[in-house]
């Protein structure tokens, strides 16, 4: 399998398609690739039928794939706010994916499928119906973005499309293997979620909630109101009732983090950015700049090693990031895409920074997926 990345920055989107392209050509070997991504920044989702109208002229016979939103990356580079495509290219067997949106229907899902999606933020219940797609195409493995474009929405998937859902079913064959990082460090331990309602946590462990979060983190039970500036520093993990309680050091990839919102003094309660499941785990958690950087390597390099020992041998990535995310979190510009760089290597990666990012079906936010291509 050959793969290649590229990356251009203009403000007409034709130009920023032909610089990239250039780059590409100047590399590609062999055959014309089969299959092609495009994400670009919403400077440039306007233009979107002439962008797709250049890639289709370097390469008729591509499969293009992507969508606009808030901000992309390619081997080591972001474009956050400002025009900006990344082009990411392979020639995996026609076989071996199959495109989907309104004008394509989904074949039933196999076992080792997994398909990729691009989510229109502006869809009404985006969370159910992405839940729905998950389970109406189990066992395949669903991942991709929410593409947050603020301006207009744009997605590509054989055609320029407004929105609503579309992407790509990938075989067995493809040899796609997927990870995600949060970038978050527990508190302390999870505790079973033993009353709640719509989304306030009401009891843990049969207790009164706020009173056991703010025992949990050394704080004063008696003062809720002093303990306010460390809460708003504070994210909580939710995980669904049938996971099992985890040690305080590990934040695995079933839990959601969302936000604390606020306190409910008068019920000792928690009300979180989320529906509360009755029976799940809650887990306090912190995010920051170490922490990401930690985790974003421990996630590349765990998969990378997990995909050679294996026999396989990794050809590029694809890589979707959280808007909340990349270089402004990491501590400098491009930072989040220089790290990934650093943990991977020197494959070809490319991606988009979204407004939810979507891992075996679930919805998260501040977090990082990882698509690993091997053969």
């Amino acid at each position: 399998m050959q793969c290649l990345a590229a990356h251009a920055t203009h403000p007409d989107a034709r130009l920023a398609a032909r610089l990239a392209l250039a780059c590409l050509h100047a590399q590609w070997q062999g055959q014309p690739p089969s299959l092609g991504f495009a994400w670009c920044t919403e400077a440039l989702a306007a233009q979107g039928q002439g962008l797709l109208e250049e890639l289709q002229a370097a390469w008729p016979a591509c499969t293009w794939v992507g969508a606009a939103s808030v901000g992309v990356l390619a081997d080591g580079a972001e474009y956050i706010d400002e025009p900006g495509l990344a082009l990411w290219i392979c020639d995996l067997p026609s076989s071996s994916f199959q495109l989907f949106s309104g004008r394509h229907r989904l074949p039933p899902a196999q076992p080792g499928q997994q398909l990729l999606v691009h989510a229109d933020p502006t869809l009404p219940d985006a969370q159910e119906l992405l839940l729905e797609l998950a389970q109406r195409v189990a066992p395949a493995r669903l991942f991709g973005g929410v593409a947050a474009s603020r301006t207009q929405g744009l997605q590509l998937a054989g055609a320029a499309l407004g929105g609503g859902l579309s992407g790509l079913l990938l075989q067995p064959s493809a040899g796609v293997h997927l990870a995600l990082t949060q970038g978050c460090q527990p508190l302390s331990t999870a505790r079973r979620i033993t009353a709640a309602e719509a989304n306030l946590v009401l009891e843990l462990d049969g207790q009164p909630a706020l009173p056991c979060l703010l025992g949990d983190l050394g704080l004063n039970p008696l003062d809720p109101r002093a303990a306010l500036p460390q809460l708003r520093q504070t994210l909580m993990g939710l995980s669904d009732p049938e996971t099992p309680l985890r040690r305080a050091d590990v934040l695995d990839e079933r839990v959601r983090v969302r936000h604390l919102l606020g306190l409910d003094l008068s019920r000792q309660a928690l009300a979180l950015a989320d529906w509360v499941p009755p029976g799940g785990l809650l887990q306090p958690c912190q995010r920051d700049a170490e922490a990401a950087r930690r985790d974003l390597r421990r996630m590349a390099t765990a998969l990378r090693a997990e995909v050679e020992e294996a026999g396989l041998r990794p050809r590029g990535a694809l890589y979707i990031s959280c808007n909340g995310r990349g270089g402004a979190h990491f501590g400098a510009p491009h930072a989040e895409a220089r790290w990934l760089r650093h943990a991977l290597g020197e494959l070809p990666t490319a991606g988009f920074f979204a407004g939810g990012e979507l891992f075996d079906g679930r919805l998260y936010g501040y977090s990082g997926v990882l698509a690993l291509f091997a053969d």
